[in-house]
């Protein structure tokens, strides 16, 4: 009776009383099952190109990584177009806008079996949508958001979401095998177009402050270990999302197989996304990190030293626990340094710093497989990446309750 209540409890992101949050959340759910479908299957996708015009296997791999390059470059780039068009049309709207290179990059990948230098704009395209969309999705949720619960609203987002990526990697599977490549984009397209639907047009908040990249360089000097928090969590997210699947892939020999290791793994991680919000409002951001940082180094380690199934799925929902008690932390204090010190520096600091991680680790896998490096070792790396955060915290840089 008590567990129904508080989970009941923890429900009440289905009625909003002080904020529009609830479509933005909604919204953030449908794409985030768009998202899933393309960013799961998509290193895998790049990969049997690679293989198809008869690169070797590591090159091959080289190749998905450099694809990533370009997204991340392009990323970093759209966010200063981000930050002045979001003054003139609305956070909002800048959602609405992420759209366009959506629909152009769904096109670029459907050709690229035949015509695979499409790729090149299909990750420039790519890029530019999650500058917009993120843009537009962070400034939205601090102008909105409860600044005393923003890790409630944060747990809400992280519930909703993990309830739809449990269904959409089996989902996306099941169309490969049975449809192809190209369902799988069309689905996702239909799911981005009623994430815009659910999102709607009205209370548009718009960008006040205009900010110079050079102030985000000059917090990034000054704030060395909050930097590295951002930077180590998103290096090792980035080689989890694309060297996780490929290396699946290649153990199973189907995406079927892969598929029902995600799912199952991001069941685990549904409810506990919202006891974990209110758990962070409650302890603060330095609690959580500490224990949350070495959750996903061990999941690493399991999958270092024991390679089955049950170790993957093992690994994988440890991951899922500790890649929240890291991510949700992180990302609730910049909401909070966004109502401080503005949005617009908050949400620059936070790309900024996550875009430079996911460079960093991707160059250094590229490097490593270009001398002969094998697919796993990239666990090493991405074991020590997850460490970082833990600089913060003993630094006492993140603040308890």
């Amino acid at each position: 009776m008590m567990f129904s209540r508080r989970f009941a409890n923890n429900l009440n992101f289905l009625n909003y009383r002080k904020n529009d949050l609830g479509p933005l959340l909604f919204s953030g759910a449908a794409r985030r099952a768009a998202v899933t479908l393309i960013s799961i299957f998509s290193p895998i996708y790049i990969y049997e190109i690679g293989l198809k015009y008869q690169l070797e296997p590591h090159y091959a791999i080289i190749v998905v990584l450099l694809y990533y390059v370009i997204i991340l470059l392009s990323k970093i780039s759209s966010l200063v177009f981000s930050e002045n068009l979001s003054q003139k049309i609305g956070f909002k709207s800048m959602i609405w806008a992420s759209f366009v290179p959506f629909v152009f990059f769904v096109l670029c990948l459907v050709f690229t079996s035949t015509l695979p230098y499409l790729l090149i704009p299909a990750a420039i395209f790519w890029g530019i949508h999650a500058g917009f969309y993120w843009w537009g999705y962070h400034g939205y949720f601090i102008k909105e958001g409860d600044n005393a619960h923003f890790g409630i609203n944060i747990g809400e987002a992280g519930f909703i979401e993990t309830i739809v990526g449990v269904v959409s990697p089996f989902f996306g599977a099941l169309l490969i095998s049975f449809l192809g490549y190209n369902s799988l984009y069309i689905f996702s397209a239909i799911f981005m177009a009623l994430a815009l639907l659910l999102l709607g047009k009205n209370h548009e908040r718009k960008q006040r402050r205009d900010i110079k990249f050079s102030e985000v360089i000059s917090l990034i000097k000054s704030h060395k270990s909050i930097s590295l928090s951002y930077i180590g969590s998103s290096a090792e997210g980035i080689l989890f999302a694309v060297i996780w699947p490929v290396f699946l892939f290649i153990f199973f020999g189907q995406v079927i197989s892969l598929g029902t290791v995600v799912s199952v793994a991001a069941f685990s991680a549904a409810v506990f996304s919202l006891i974990l919000g209110r758990w962070v409002d409650k302890q603060g951001e330095r609690k959580i990190i500490s224990i949350g940082a070495p959750l996903t180094t061990v999941a690493w380690i399991i999958k270092i030293v024991k390679k089955s199934v049950p170790a993957f799925i093992l690994a994988d929902s440890i991951w899922n626990f500790g890649q929240r008690m890291v991510s949700l932390p992180l990302n609730a204090l910049a909401y909070k340094k966004g109502i401080e010190g503005g949005a617009a520096r908050a949400i620059l600091f936070r790309e900024t710093t996550l875009t430079i991680g996911g460079l960093i680790s991707l160059g250094i896998l590229i490097i490593w497989m270009l001398y002969g490096g094998r697919l796993e070792d990239a666990f090493i790396i991405a074991a020590v990446f997850s460490t970082l955060p833990l600089i913060a915290v003993y630094k006492k840089r993140l603040e308890n309750k």
